[in-house]
């Protein structure tokens, strides 16, 4: 857990840098520029950082592909990758998905969505002792959640994100040497909150 609360507190100064650009060309702006979604801005791109808990808890990265062709809807391609320490035994999973959002209720400053989608996600767990075997899986999820997006100038968003997470696959389980995979699929369910900043071209 100790090593998980360095990393969060690195993720978030990561954050914050990140945010400095758009927050300093808002400024520059004045605030006057900020129009929401257009047809000249329909292709949108991001960086971001999550968190997920469930049985286990995860912080990380991510970065995320968006096309807006209409103001109603959005179609997004991601990739998160988190990692985190589960009983001593360091977890890191490495995604990609689809989602379809439907930012059906805002105005030119913000906007508000429910999304469903769904990802495929490499699972890798490491037993405790260096130079053990480690495991991995693909677990298949699929998703639901809700967003808002604060527009800052024409080409700078801010979005906070959360979402609920089903996924299909086998247990991982590590011992001091080895790690290993149950025999059985099962159902397993996360919560994820994530925080972007977005470019808007």
């Amino acid at each position: 857990m100790k090593n998980l609360r360095h990393a969060l507190v690195a993720l978030a100064a990561l954050g914050c840098a990140a945010l400095a650009p758009a927050l300093a060309s808002a400024q520059s702006d004045g605030l006057e520029g900020g129009h929401g979604w257009s047809r000249a801005h329909m292709f949108g791109m991001g960086s971001r950082l999550t968190g997920r808990i469930g049985t286990y808890m995860l912080g990380g990265v991510g970065g995320h592909v968006r096309l807006r062709p209409l103001r109603w809807i959005a179609v997004e391609a991601f990739t998160d990758h988190v990692f985190g320490s589960v009983d001593s035994t360091l977890r890191h999973d490495h995604e990609g998905g689809v989602s379809l959002q439907f930012p059906f209720l805002g105005n030119r400053w913000w906007n508000v969505y429910p999304l469903v989608g769904a990802c495929a996600s490499l699972v890798v767990l490491e037993p405790p002792r260096q130079g053990g075997a480690f495991v991995t899986d693909i677990h298949f999820g699929f998703r639901g959640g809700a967003g808002s997006e604060i527009y800052l100038n024409d080409h700078w968003a801010l979005r906070a994100q959360v979402e609920g997470i089903g996924y299909i696959g086998h247990n991982l389980r590590a011992y001091n040497w080895t790690a290993q995979l149950s025999p059985e699929v099962s159902l397993s369910g996360v919560a994820q909150a994530s925080l972007s900043v977005n470019l808007y071209l």
